[in-house]
């Protein structure tokens, strides 16, 4: 603080609830009446306002004109809230969920032991973590790009009630041309490697189902990483990131824990078999209340 600060703003910035950690607010005017006080958040230009401006007013304009927000001020309370959610959600994936299920189901057939089956589903759910992020990051990196990281969110953001809208049609009109699923000949494969019951297999087979399964929940995805893009710096949208994709992937390691014999992975199958066709109602249904909140109250 510089200059003949009026007490008063004074007080009433530190009232705030939340301030940054570095700012400096001070009076030009030595002499006579204070007309004027500027603002600086340690970042981008020094902003000036009129003595009668209101620091609750002028506070968030600093600090935006410093650049994307520190963490802990907008972006914690708003982001990752965000981020756990929509990576809970986007982990209800029934691509993913099939193919562990019949990964568990062949190895109790083929009489594989306990540790081998958790060595190989582990080596199954990594692959699909590794390049889900992979693409996750150079999703990233390519929206970085743009000048425009609000127009890219809200761009975004449709995609993602598009391929809500794309689930629904898909429910009700079963011969809608248009699927978000697993390519045919990506899910024979993944069967055949399956069936194999080795670790390069299971590596192959992990890294097809992370790959394929980008179409069937890529919308949650890409609407979250232009939110990121514009709301957060790029060291921590990199830390958002990572934390995304270990949700993502949460339910599949419950999954795999739980399943605890033959007979429970058989009826865990025949569960996600018969609810398929409703997950993907509510998927798209989430999807598209998920984008509403979205363009709302975060963009």
């Amino acid at each position: 603080m510089l200059g003949h600060v009026p007490s008063g703003l004074l007080t009433d910035l530190l009232q705030l609830e939340e301030i940054p950690n570095r700012l400096v607010i001070w009076q030009p005017e030595m002499h006579g009446e204070a007309s004027e006080y500027r603002l600086w958040a340690w970042a981008g230009e020094v902003l000036s306002f009129p003595i009668s401006t209101p620091i609750e007013d002028a506070l968030p304009q600093a600090i935006e004109g410093a650049g994307p927000l520190p963490i802990g001020q907008a972006n914690l309370g708003k982001l990752l809230p965000a981020v756990i959610v929509t990576g809970l959600i986007d982990s209800v994936n029934p691509c993913a969920f099939a193919v562990i299920l019949l990964l568990i189901a062949f190895l109790f057939t083929l009489r594989q032991s306990r540790n081998r089956i958790w060595q190989l589903g582990l080596v199954y759910i990594g692959m699909i973590f590794l390049v889900y992020f992979a693409i996750g990051l150079g999703l990233l990196r390519a929206i970085q790009f743009s000048t425009e990281p609000h127009f890219v969110a809200t761009i975004g953001t449709w995609i993602l009630i598009l391929l809500g809208i794309v689930n629904l049609l898909e429910y009700f009109f079963p011969r809608f041309p248009i699927k978000l699923h697993m390519p045919h000949w990506a899910h024979h494969r993944t069967q055949e490697l399956i069936g194999q019951a080795s670790l390069p297999a299971t590596v192959v087979a992990g890294f097809l189902v992370g790959l394929c399964t980008f179409p069937c929940s890529g919308g949650i995805y890409v609407s979250i990483l232009t939110l990121l893009n514009a709301q957060t710096t790029a060291s921590w949208g990199l830390a958002y990131l990572v934390l995304y994709n270990i949700l993502f992937v949460l339910p599949l390691l419950l999954i795999l824990g739980a399943v605890g014999n033959k007979a429970s992975a058989k009826a865990w199958a025949q569960w996600e078999r018969s609810h398929s066709a409703r997950i993907r109602l509510w998927y798209g249904l989430i999807m598209i209340g998920l984008g509403a909140v979205i363009l709302l109250w975060m963009v």
